[in-house]
């Protein structure tokens, strides 16, 4: 006997109307398990498909109970009986086993058994008998077909008392030998007797014909009865041992008939449910893998609608910040274009003043000429010549006045340069240039007026001086010619300067009317950063939405 290890002495008890159910091919190895099966012996399924059906087998079970059942089973016949089997940890459950061939061509290619909760007599007297046949006390009783059987002359006579056979036998023997007591007895001139006994044997022969004839209705009702309960496919119902022999064998074909229709049932029962199991843990399979796939795809999109807001709040923040920067360059723009005016104005200012020195050099060119063709005359003229000084004198003092009021629009001219930066480093080099020929200026009318002082200090000397005079006043006219000269590069130098400063206005119109275009396109760009931040949180809501709702799915499906 397999020994499957060690044993409690703890039942478990199975619950009421419960079936367990195996199948096992023709050498007893298990294919097929139902799930109460699998729950009450603490295996798994895995673990009992393919093993020997011994697994669960109790050492408490006597050798007797299981020869009986494979020399039943073997010979195509159905075997019933109660069988304690042995769980995983040792526990133990008692069953009323209904074990049953299953045959295809007249093969015998596996068993079916059909397990049923035992009642609690039934299981006492179970215990008894396999301890008694355990421990050899069992005398006169064997096992056959699941059953215990005495043996010997009160079994045989017990199984006759039992049978249809017998009550037939009895029934005609008994009337049969009270008419010979009665024949005897009439022969021996005892009619009364006779006719006593006569009448005894009618009574008798009518009373044991109706215990033959209930005898025989009283198993048919019950067979009618387990018939219906096989009809209506109430496998639950207990087909009990059947006390009139006859009819034991229809008995034990219909517990075959109801365990491989039962088997069939909970097979297909077992087989839906593993069918289901096995759907569920499809659809479970594919919702944990489509959640998976979603939940990502949700996550990019929650990711994605997150540096979207991150984004285009920079956005709209870097509008707002060009929207201040463009304002602060117009106020800029406003204060270049001011200044960028007031040179222009200091710039025509500058280009009158040199107009008018050109003049006055003009002016001094022609008195130099003058003086000239005087000197020429001077021993003429010498009376005249102290009034000519003092003219001179004060044409000098204009040209001073002159070279002052150009040295002051020079010093102007460079302060305003200064102010205009980059535009005004031209007129700069400029306006240095007419301070230096203002200071020269200056300096010629300085050395002029000296002379003067000279002509009048020493006008006794005039005619010694002549000479003198005559190059002095042609020095004269060479600075004014210089002069002239340099008045005339000043004006284009002052054109050149208000083209310029006209050049910078419209550069500074332009560049006003561009900080404004890139005011307006940094407003644009913030109402876009606001709608883009509203689609993007938006987005969010619905792809917490779709999270939610590919939830309720997968729940759906779960649960289906």
């Amino acid at each position: 006997m397999r020994d499957n290890g060690p044993i409690t002495n703890r039942e478990v008890m199975m619950n009421d109307g419960e079936m367990l159910v195996s199948r096992t091919d023709a050498g007893g190895r298990i294919i097929f398990v139902n799930k109460a099966f699998i729950d009450i012996s603490g295996f798994t399924e895995e673990e009992l498909l393919g093993s020997p059906h011994n697994l669960v087998r109790h050492p408490h079970m006597p050798k007797e109970a299981f020869a009986d059942l494979w020399q039943t089973i073997k010979t195509g016949k159905p075997w019933e009986g109660f069988v304690k089997n042995r769980t995983k940890n040792g526990d133990h459950y008692w069953v009323r086993a209904n074990v049953t061939p299953v045959t295809e061509n007249g093969q015998i290619t596996g068993f079916v058994s059909i397990r049923s909760k035992p009642s609690r007599e039934q299981v006492a007297a179970a215990e008894k008998l396999y301890a008694d046949l355990r421990e050899g006390r069992a005398s006169g009783m064997v096992i056959k077909e699941g059953r215990a059987i005495r043996t010997g002359l009160a079994g045989g006579i017990a199984r006759a008392r039992n049978s249809v056979t017998g009550l037939m036998v009895l029934a005609m023997s008994v009337p049969v030998i009270l008419t010979i007591v009665a024949a005897e007895l009439v022969n021996l001139n005892m009619d009364a007797a006779g006719i006593g006994v006569i009448i005894a044997a009618l009574v008798v022969a009518v009373g044991l014909g109706r215990a033959l004839i209930g005898r025989i209705n009283a198993p048919l009702n019950r067979m009618e009865g387990h018939f219906d309960a096989l009809a209506r496919g109430d496998f639950a119902h207990d087909i009990t041992d059947e006390p009139v022999s006859e009819y034991q064998r229809l008995t034990a074909l219909l517990r075959a008939t109801k365990a491989k229709l039962g088997y069939s049932q909970l097979e297909k029962i077992e087989m839906d449910r593993q069918s289901e199991l096995h759907r569920r843990e499809a659809l479970e399979r594919v919702a944990v893998s489509l959640e998976g796939r979603v939940n990502g795809i949700v996550q990019q999109i929650q990711d994605s609608s997150e540096s979207l807001l991150g984004n285009s709040q920079t956005l709209s923040g870097n509008a707002d910040q060009t929207m201040v920067q463009a304002g602060s360059v117009t106020s800029m723009t406003g204060q270049v274009t001011a200044n960028v005016q007031a040179v222009s104005a200091a710039t025509q200012e500058l280009s009158s003043s040199v107009d008018e020195i050109a003049r006055q050099v003009s002016h001094a060119a022609t008195i130099s000429r003058e003086a000239v063709e005087q000197a020429n005359h001077t021993n003429r003229m010498v009376l005249s010549l102290s009034d000519a000084a003092s003219r001179i004198g004060e044409v000098i003092g204009l040209i001073n006045t002159i070279a002052s009021q150009t040295n002051l629009l020079a010093l102007n001219a460079t302060i305003e340069a200064a102010r205009a930066g980059e535009a005004g480093k031209g007129f700069a080099v400029v306006a240095g240039e007419v301070k230096s020929l203002a200071n020269q200026t200056a300096k010629a009318t300085q050395e002029i007026g000296q002379q003067i002082a000279a002509i009048q200090g020493e006008t006794r000397q005039a005619v010694d001086a002549i000479q003198g005079i005559t190059g002095t006043i042609q020095t004269i006219n060479e600075l004014s010619s210089a002069i002239a000269a340099a008045v005339e590069e000043q004006g284009a130098a002052t054109s050149e300067i208000a083209r310029s400063v006209a050049q910078a206005a419209a550069g500074t119109s332009a560049a006003a009317d561009n900080v404004a275009v890139v005011a307006n396109a940094a407003q644009e760009t913030k109402v876009m950063a606001d709608q883009v931040y509203g689609s993007a949180d938006g987005l969010k809501n619905v792809s917490r939405q779709l999270a939610g709702e590919v939830t309720a799915f997968l729940s759906e499906i779960r649960a289906a």
